[in-house]
């Protein structure tokens, strides 16, 4: 346990560097009426929209 917490530390400080809006938007995750609240949001219909946007983007991208 005491090395996964290790490695997810060392994922969250990579990801802060590689996207420094993670840093000035971390007080706002998991608040209720933000961007990053994701407690009223349904997974599976996320993921099932997610899906259907991804076909549909296919559609318009050209071949190399």
């Amino acid at each position: 346990m005491e090395k996964e917490q290790s490695e997810c530390g060392r994922t969250v400080e990579k990801l802060q560097e590689m996207h420094p809006w993670i840093i000035t938007e971390k007080q706002l995750f998991n608040k209720p009426g933000t961007d990053y609240d994701f407690s009223t949001r349904e997974y599976e219909s996320a993921r099932q929209e997610l899906e259907l946007l991804q076909t549909e983007q296919k559609k318009y991208v050209r071949p190399s």
